[in-house]
């Protein structure tokens, strides 16, 4: 079993309907999914909004770089992908830095995100393999259709 772990922004009802999409899906028998969050909301926060959300977080580099390698390091995934959501578009440079290390730290996982058509990505920070960018395609594209 393939081992993936993937990077949401926060744990909100949009994510865990997600979640639910990808282990209901047949298409992921053999990979078993881990998920973590950039943020992790306080229960009295799960209902704010995205806008909500970015006025009241103080987001730092280290502290998501600490929170995916300690979770790289427990699960051991073959790969760790990245769901470009509010979070990430709202901090990018943040999340390539993040990812350009974790690449470094972890030479044998694979990096992937998901696609955008509008975003230009700093792809040094993901995996340019062909196995990384179909998974890409099958988790993002195919099953979740965005």
């Amino acid at each position: 079993m393939k081992q993936i772990l993937i990077v949401d922004s926060v744990e909100d009802d949009i994510t865990r309907r997600r979640h639910s999409i990808l282990e209901n899906s047949p298409r992921i028998k053999g990979y078993t999914i881990n998920y973590v969050y950039a943020i992790e909301l306080e229960e009295k926060d799960q209902f704010l909004g995205p806008i909500e959300i970015l006025d009241n977080i103080e987001f730092k580099e280290e502290s998501l770089y600490n929170s995916l390698k300690k979770r790289i390091e427990l699960l051991v995934p073959d790969y760790v992908l990245l769901h470009t959501g509010f979070i990430f578009r709202a901090y990018p440079n943040i999340f390539y830095s993040v990812f350009k290390k974790l690449k470094l730290d972890f030479p044998n996982t694979g990096f992937g995100f998901q696609e955008r058509w509008e975003m230009v990505v700093d792809k040094s920070a993901f995996s340019d393999t062909a196995d990384v960018r179909s998974l890409q395609n099958l988790f993002f594209k195919q099953i979740l259709g965005i």
